[in-house]
């Protein structure tokens, strides 16, 4: 794979190169709300009203800036202005940002902005956490983190308890899920099942043959515990 093929990675400085733009540029956009960081929203803004895709763009980092004014306001030590020296946050805006225009979902839009202000907050991941979690957001739909917060914790799920209520000895996983989401649809589910254990995120449940205690077990992973926080609003 190469860096261009890469969405993950900090787009190269280059003459012309919007990703790269925003991601350095960003940091002043949040002077509308965090004086003395550059530019303002504004002025980012007059640069691509017009463009739908850029709007949302400007929607999104709107968004991020009164996120970040909330945790200054929660940490009195934080300072707004070491962002510019944040590669994983400047990495995370400008994946997000990128990320704004091929999407419309609230979920996921949500899901991008609270990556950043986690990081701005002090979160620290390995390279490789933050490209895979980056990744995994932008791959994800909706349904993909419901299907996970409910495996991380099963006994805030109202039908997969009475799933476990009304069964004896033996569950299926799948069959529960299906059940607590039946706007997925059963072929999704499995789908889902499937990359959330491929992704390391989840145990890779069996159809057959589990015991009634696992219904109301956590099943994510470590990992999957690390990324439900990642995208967890830290406001």
């Amino acid at each position: 794979m190469t860096d261009e093929e890469d969405s993950t990675k900090l787009p190269a400085q280059a003459h012309g190169s919007f990703g790269y733009h925003v991601a350095k540029a960003s940091l002043g956009a949040f002077d509308v709300v965090l004086p003395g960081l550059g530019y303002t929203l504004q002025q980012f803004a007059d640069t691509v009203v017009g463009d739908p895709l850029h709007k949302r763009q400007a929607e999104w980092l709107s968004g991020l800036a009164t996120g970040l004014a909330e945790i200054r306001e929660r940490l009195g030590t934080f300072d707004p202005a070491s962002l510019n020296r944040n590669e994983d946050f400047l990495s995370a805006v400008a994946f997000g940002m990128e990320a704004a225009r091929r999407t419309h979902r609230a979920e996921k839009l949500q899901a991008l902005r609270n990556a950043a202000l986690n990081i701005a907050s002090g979160m620290q991941l390995s390279d490789l956490l933050l490209g895979s979690f980056l990744a995994h957001i932008e791959r994800y739909s909706p349904a993909h983190i419901a299907v996970l917060r409910a495996l991380s914790d099963p006994g805030s799920n109202e039908e997969l308890v009475k799933y476990y209520e009304s069964v004896d000895e033996t569950v299926s996983i799948p069959y529960a899920i299906g059940l607590a989401f039946p706007e997925i649809g059963n072929v999704e589910v499995d789908i889902i099942l499937y990359m959330l254990g491929s992704d390391g995120l989840a145990e890779s449940p069996r159809s057959v043959g589990i015991s009634k205690a696992a219904i109301l077990q956590r099943r994510t992973t470590l990992a999957g515990e690390a990324f439900l926080k990642f995208i967890s609003d830290p406001t």
